[in-house]
């Protein structure tokens, strides 16, 4: 007995000590492809909160970002400790990707065995989307934290671990919200499996005797609610304990009206389409080899990538869901409803409790079963590689399959970080500029919508006269300043000559061209007596920087 309790703890041991290498390689690429404050999200509606938080001021508003408190207070605490930089801005969600990574180990030792468990723990490494956002001023890695230790605690429970499980479950589910209302899916998903499993094992043991340990998990909710009134009474502008509830069903629930979502996409295929970005089958059927052949390149081309959150991972995703079926394997019967029943939501659902209104529609909304998906994966991939009559040829295929989605992933991975480093880059060394302008407190600031927030951002939110925010056209409506309009005293960030040429002028489909330029100083800025203060088109750190977004470069110019 005491040998097999030595060789256990040795196990134990190394599988701790390659969760551990795994975790390290997972911070360096982490690292390597930093983001911090991104331009694929809703970065700049957090980091705008930040100040406040830092200077004891913030309120809850009618802001559907400033209700996210387990999103922006951390990060606030990160940039406070590291400063205005993409390392402040990043940090929350490395650690929350890391954590993240470690929850999916643990959650696979458990279900199912430590091999499991830390190929699962891999796969959701190096899933696209985990590693998009593994590094960025954004939601993602964050919600898949919290509701992955609600998962963890809920499967602890079910595996027979302490009744209080499911109310720490159910309690970090509910802060999930407070990080993304779409975790609200999630909860909704949990309550109908706890329901439906319930009713069945009454039916199957004919028997009215339920084991109500699970419903413990509506009291995990039900306590943070209570215990987020106590905040609200502090917190919300108005100082109302249910503050959260009252604005988040008014944005999600209405549209029309100021401070409600603006868009959703109505189309029914939009997450088939989406969790399958390829076109594999399209193009074999209809004999388009040359558009199969490019789909391929795409996939392990870094200069022609296929952008998307995904990659190949679905594809296998569905292919070993189904597997699992087929061999009946009743463990993974939980997570394969759990992750059935949220998809079917986040196609179906509605934002509305009182009318069908389809819910917003972003393929990253699907972190909220992230971890579930790679455990599923990850648990496929193992049986079939370790059945009885196992193989050479079949742990090649799986070994191959892993490696596979793997390097398909690296293209994608480095294709979001160029996009956003090239794009930012120009940000920064604005800022870098502006930081140490002359009279720049007394100065204002003109820059492109978004530019506008991430200067600001890089520059600490310095006081300064003024930011207004411009479009280079008729972009929502807004059109370029014309010389009169333009103050004294203020710094301008305009395109280069070059990137402007690129614009046409004369699109009329199926809107006019949101870049058209109303102003012709845009090309020649000493019409309205403009000079150039720094050329950022040309500096070395972005010449060779592909532009991709009008909105995030520029020179800077100063009026007298």
């Amino acid at each position: 007995m005491a040998r097999t309790s030595e060789r256990k703890s040795t196990v134990e041991k190394y599988q701790l000590y390659l969760l551990l290498a795994l975790l390290t390689f997972s911070a360096f690429l982490a690292l390597v492809w930093l983001k911090g404050v991104s331009i694929y999200g809703d970065d700049v509606s957090y980091v705008s909160l930040v100040p406040s938080i830092i200077d004891g001021t913030f309120k809850e508003y009618a802001n559907i970002f400033s209700i996210r408190l387990l999103m922006i207070a951390p990060m606030a605490l990160s940039i406070y400790v590291l400063g205005y930089n993409n390392y402040g801005a990043g940090l929350y969600s490395i650690i929350c990707y890391l954590a993240s990574i470690t929850i999916t180990f643990f959650i696979g030792r458990k279900l199912y065995n430590p091999k499991t468990g830390l190929l699962a723990a891999f796969l959701f490494a190096t899933y696209p989307m985990s590693m998009r956002y593994s590094s960025t001023a954004d939601v993602v890695s964050p919600t898949a934290f919290y509701l992955g230790l609600a998962l963890l605690f809920f499967v602890y429970g079910k595996k027979g671990g302490s009744k209080w499980f499911y109310v720490l479950s159910g309690a970090f589910a509910f802060l999930g919200t407070l990080v993304d209302p779409i975790s609200f899916v999630l909860i909704a998903t949990f309550s109908i499996y706890i329901v439906v499993a319930s009713a069945t094992d009454a039916y199957k043991r004919r028997s009215l005797r339920i084991d109500y340990s699970p419903y413990l998990y509506f009291l995990g909710i039900i306590t943070a609610v209570i215990l987020l009134g106590f905040v609200n009474l502090k917190l919300a502008v108005t100082g109302e304990p249910f503050y959260e509830f009252n604005l988040t069903s008014s944005f999600y629930s209405s549209t029309g009206k100021p401070n409600t979502i603006f868009y959703t996409n109505a189309n029914l295929m939009f997450y088939v389409t989406g969790m399958f970005p390829y076109n594999f089958t399209g193009e074999i059927i209809s004999g388009n080899i040359s558009g199969l052949a490019k789909t391929l390149e795409s996939l392990f081309s870094v200069s022609n990538v296929n952008p998307n959150d995904v990659g190949l991972f679905m594809y296998f995703t569905l292919i070993f869901a189904i597997y699992l079926l087929i061999k009946k394997d009743r463990n993974s019967y939980f997570l394969l409803a759990l992750a059935t029943l949220a998809m079917l939501y986040l196609e179906f659902g509605t934002m509305s409790p009182t009318h069908y209104y389809p819910i917003y529609r972003l393929v990253r909304f699907t972190v909220i079963i992230s971890i579930p998906l790679m455990l599923i994966l990850a648990r496929g991939i193992v049986i079939f590689a370790e059945e009885k009559h196992k193989n050479a040829l079949r742990k090649t295929a799986a070994y191959g399959i892993i490696v596979l989605l793997f390097v398909t992933s690296l293209p994608i991975d480095y294709f979001w970080y160029a996009l956003n480093h090239n794009s930012l880059l120009y940000s920064e060394l604005i800022a870098k500029r502006l930081e140490n302008a002359p009279n720049i407190s007394q100065a204002y600031v003109y820059a492109p919508t978004l530019m506008n927030t991430f200067i600001q951002y890089y520059m600490a939110f310095k006081p300064t006269k003024g930011v207004f925010f411009y479009n280079n056209g008729q972009y929502f409506g807004s059109f370029l300043p014309n010389c009169s309009s333009i103050p004294n005293d203020s710094y301008l960030i305009i395109p280069s000559a070059l990137a402007l040429s690129e614009i046409d002028n004369n699109s009329t489909w199926p809107v006019p061209n949101p870049w058209y330029i109303n102003e012709s100083w845009a090309f020649n800025p000493a019409i309205c007596n403009l000079t150039l203060y720094a050329d950022i088109y040309n500096y070395s750190q972005v010449r060779n920087a592909r532009i991709v977004n009008l909105e995030y470069s520029g020179n800077i110019y100063y009026k007298k």
